[in-house]
């Protein structure tokens, strides 16, 4: 608190001994000087900055073109395996058929003898 008191009050002084424009060029000349130390940290800074920025960049795209290349792949085996249970479901019916194993088919109309003599009488009657 001592040394705030201290400095603050060696800031007045200063500024009131110094005229306005003595003021703005000892301002200028304490921001203008750079040591070698500072502007190669700077450049560091600004280099590193830069990097990171593209880094971001290209992993960004990378992963987008990522997900594009898993979604379509996605999409492939989603039809391969439609494409599959379609072909298991005709296996199923061809072995079904060989077999006779199948469900019991709806037999044809007229497919019994006495039904075909009762189809055939009402046809003579309906002349």
């Amino acid at each position: 608190m001592i040394t705030e008191g201290i400095t603050i009050q060696g800031l007045r002084v200063i500024s009131l001994a110094l005229i306005p424009t003595e003021w703005w060029e000892a301002a200028r000349q304490m921001f203008n000087t750079v040591s070698t130390t500072e502007a190669c940290l700077t450049i560091f800074a600004m280099a590193a900055l830069i990097i990171s920025v593209i880094l971001v960049f290209w992993a960004s795209t990378e992963r987008k073109r990522f997900e594009d290349r898993l979604e379509q792949k996605i999409a492939k085996l989603t039809k391969l395996r439609q494409e599959i249970a379609e072909l298991n479901r005709e296996q199923i019916g061809v072995l079904e058929e060989i077999t006779g194993a199948g469900p019991p088919r709806k037999e044809m109309p007229a497919s019994n003898p006495q039904e075909i003599e009762a189809l055939s009488e009402l046809g003579k009657r309906a002349q």
